[in-house]
């Protein structure tokens, strides 16, 4: 990191450890440079994560990251927060050019050499099948916010040419965090879709 102008982040969301490592060779390659190195990092929607336990509530509350206050207001024991606030105090401090995107599920399969998904659909693939059914948590009113790969990258692409121009650097660490969310769909849809699949390809017998 300490080589680079630029970092994406794209590895893990929780490693706390791997994130201090990125910051420590930004912070060093922007005291070299006297320019902010820049660090890109995929964080995580569930940030807010609340505890529908698969019931939607009577009245939806929803953050906004237009809202410096709102995202400031996140719990710091809430899950992803740590490393996310170890970005933002090295943007405060002059460290680097800190960004957090914070998608949604994503669904659609990555470009490049790696070429993975992400992890939330095959999870539920692997639950179902060690079930031999789809499951569902309460009544699956729940709404899950999801975000397709290829308007993730966009949206890094989009930050990365702010970051690069500079556009940012006087703004609080708190403006540059961004949800990445295209559809908000019931937990319900989402398990039936996935349970129908896995039986249509056989691999379990029962969708109910």
């Amino acid at each position: 990191a300490s080589k680079a102008d630029v970092v994406v982040n794209a590895a893990d969301l929780n490693d706390l450890s791997l994130v201090n490592a990125i910051i420590d060779g930004l912070a060093q390659r922007t005291k070299e440079t006297g320019t902010r190195a820049i660090l890109l990092h995929t964080s995580g929607a569930f940030v807010v994560l609340d505890n529908a336990e698969g019931v939607a509530p009577p009245k939806r509350v929803y953050i906004n990251d237009a809202s410096e206050s709102d995202i400031r207001g996140i719990p710091p024991t809430a899950m992803h927060r740590d490393v996310d606030m170890a970005i933002f105090r090295a943007d405060e401090a002059g460290l680097i050019s800190g960004y957090n995107v914070a998608p949604g599920t994503i669904f659609g399969e990555g470009y490049g050499p790696v070429r993975r998904l992400s992890v939330m659909f095959p999870t539920y693939a692997t639950i179902f099948r060690s079930f031999g059914r789809g499951i569902l948590i309460g009544d699956g009113s729940n709404i899950m916010a999801t975000v397709h790969i290829d308007d993730v990258v966009s949206l890094d692409l989009l930050l990365l040419e702010r970051a690069l121009a500079e556009k940012d650097i006087n703004i609080s660490p708190y403006s540059k965090f961004y949800f990445a969310a295209t559809l908000e769909i019931p937990q319900r849809e989402i398990s039936e879709a996935i349970a129908a699949t896995l039986h249509a390809r056989g691999l379990i017998p029962t969708t109910e």
